[in-house]
């Protein structure tokens, strides 16, 4: 499961998982939340944060190139604009996540990106691990968001 919370106005997108992480949540969370958004919306995120800190199981499912590959065309085709340049604006998004606490998970999680990132081209790889959310909030200087995540979070 996973729920998301925007902070438009600084380009922030926040996306919390929790419970079985068993296929490609992370992509198909970032892609419905994408298809949920205006144009505007979407152009104004700069900043993906994943906190898997609440994660309790996880597989190596979905992590082939036929998913990559799929993953990609359709999150290109959720950002194609007229007049902005969706690869420029994806690659440019920087990302960042909150590993999942158990060191099981946490190694686990870490080889389906190895996996997963191996073979994709138009989106960067996620590589900013931190296992602490205010830690990774200090280190972006977005601590004032702390208090902000204790409630309004959305569902798809």
């Amino acid at each position: 499961m996973y729920m998301y919370k925007a902070f438009l106005e600084i380009g922030v997108l926040m996306v919390k998982f929790s419970g079985d992480y068993f296929k490609d949540e992370a992509n198909e969370g970032l892609l419905n939340i994408a298809r949920s958004m205006n144009m505007d919306e979407k152009f104004a995120i700069t900043t993906v944060i994943l906190d898997l800190n609440d994660v309790t199981s996880m597989t190596l499912a979905n992590t082939d190139r036929a998913r990559v590959y799929y993953w990609e065309r359709e999150i290109f085709a959720t950002f194609d604009h007229p007049e902005k340049d969706a690869a420029a604006h994806l690659q440019a998004i920087k990302y960042f996540n909150v590993l999942p606490e158990n060191r099981a998970l946490k190694e686990r999680y870490l080889a389906r990106l190895l996996k997963v990132h191996s073979g994709m081209i138009g989106v960067p790889v996620i590589d900013n691990h931190f296992n602490d959310l205010a830690d990774l909030l200090q280190s972006l200087d977005l601590l004032e968001l702390l208090p902000l995540l204790a409630d309004g979070w959305r569902e798809i």
